[in-house]
């Protein structure tokens, strides 16, 4: 299903699509083609549509025009280049990894969170995402060492400390969120399809 953005992706970063790069007028056309693919992708796709499929192609042709025509200097990429824009794109594999489990952690813990909930939750969201970017992500690209080390340090630790809270938060009944009297497992039930 996510086979056709992938694909987009790989074009992008192919050298032969950057050094076909357009500029002046032909990119601002281009981001502006791409930012209306975004728009009508956030507007127009809703629960009523399948996705990712058909129709995610807007939404990543679009982010290609974007990438392929904000390379050049022009007002559109001058936005983009703001440091709000680039801080979230930095923070974007953060964000994208940990959206879900806050989200579903959250709707297990409240099945229906008010705005106070879900505002705090975005919080939470933007929070981990920076730490994992600057403890995860920025360590690991500037990684020195054998592969030995650099295994151990970036694949068995962590992996060491995520398997023992699993096996902690299953042993406390998911950290004691409702207590242990089988209250956390109804709660699941209830907002499972």
């Amino acid at each position: 299903a996510r086979a056709g953005t992938l694909l987009v992706g790989a074009i992008c970063a192919l050298p032969v699509a950057r050094r076909a790069a357009c500029s002046g007028t032909a990119a601002e056309m281009l981001v502006l083609a791409g930012l209306g693919l975004v728009a009508y992708s956030l507007f127009f796709i809703d629960s009523k549509h399948v996705f990712p499929g058909f129709n995610a192609l807007p939404v990543a042709l679009g982010t290609a025009f974007i990438i392929h025509g904000g390379g050049s200097c022009n007002r559109i990429s001058a936005v983009l280049a703001h440091p709000l824009p680039v801080a979230i794109g930095l923070l974007s594999y953060s964000l994208y990894l940990w959206h879900w489990p806050v989200l579903a952690f959250l709707k297990y813990s409240h099945p229906n969170p008010g705005v106070g909930l879900q505002l705090s939750a975005v919080a939470v969201i933007a929070a981990l995402s920076w730490l994992s970017f600057r403890l995860v992500e920025v360590p690991c690209r500037a990684s020195v060492g054998s592969f030995g080390e650099i295994a151990s340090r970036q694949l068995l630790l962590p992996s060491i400390i995520i398997i023992s809270l699993g096996v902690w938060l299953s042993a406390t009944g998911g950290f004691g969120i409702y207590g242990s009297k089988g209250a956390y497992a109804q709660a699941l039930e209830s907002v499972a399809p």
